[in-house]
C-alpha cells in the first residue's frame, strides 16, 4: 500500500470532525506487540484500546460497537481463534475496519479473510506497513461520517 499517512495530520476541530471516532482496538497476547502497536498509534493521535484475549476484547467492544474506528485482531488467541472473534465484532459492525495478524496463514483463513475484506498483516512486520493501514481505517471513518451527514 502506498496510501499516504493521513493518520498523523493535526485533528481538525470542525463539527464534523469531531463526531470521527479514532478508537483503535488491538487485540494480541504478545504484550510487546501490543506495545508497539499502541505506542505507533498513540503517536499519531490515536486512542487506543489493547486486550491480551477474545473474552476481554468481545466485552469491551460490545459496550460501544459503534465508537470503534478499527481493530487489529490476532489469529491465535489464549481463548479463542481471531478469526471468530472478528465473526462476533462483524455481526454488530459489518463496516467496521479489520485487520487480521498472523504469523502464519493457511489459504483456506487467507481465502476466508479475504472474502471478508479483511486485511491481513504478516508477522513480523514493519511499522511502515502499519501506518497506512490505520491511514485507511481513518479515511474510511471520514467517508461513512460524510455519508451521515448527507
Amino acid at each position: 500500500m502506498n496510501a499516504p499517512d493521513e493518520s498523523n495530520a493535526s485533528a481538525d476541530r470542525s463539527p464534523a470532525r469531531q463526531a470521527i471516532s479514532r478508537r483503535l482496538l488491538i487485540v494480541e497476547d504478545e504484550a510487546v506487540i501490543r506495545f508497539v502497536l499502541r505506542c505507533e498509534f498513540e503517536q499519531r493521535g490515536f486512542e487506543v484500546t489493547e486486550v491480551a484475549d477474545g473474552q476481554r476484547a468481545l466485552e469491551i467492544f460490545n459496550e460501544a460497537p459503534d465508537s470503534w474506528m478499527g481493530a487489529f485482531v490476532d489469529f491465535l488467541l489464549p481463548d479463542t481463534l481471531g478469526d471468530d472473534l472478528i465473526d462476533r465484532f462483524l455481526a454488530l459492525r459489518p463496516d467496521l475496519p479489520v485487520v487480521l495478524m498472523t504469523g502464519d496463514c493457511d489459504p483456506e483463513t487467507e481465502r476466508r479473510a479475504r472474502s471478508r475484506d479483511l486485511t491481513i498483516l504478516r508477522k513480523p512486520f514493519p511499522l511502515e506497513r502499519v501506518r497506512p493501514l490505520a491511514a485507511a481505517m481513518l479515511r474510511h471513518a471520514e467517508a461513512a461520517e460524510q455519508e451521515r451527514l448527507r
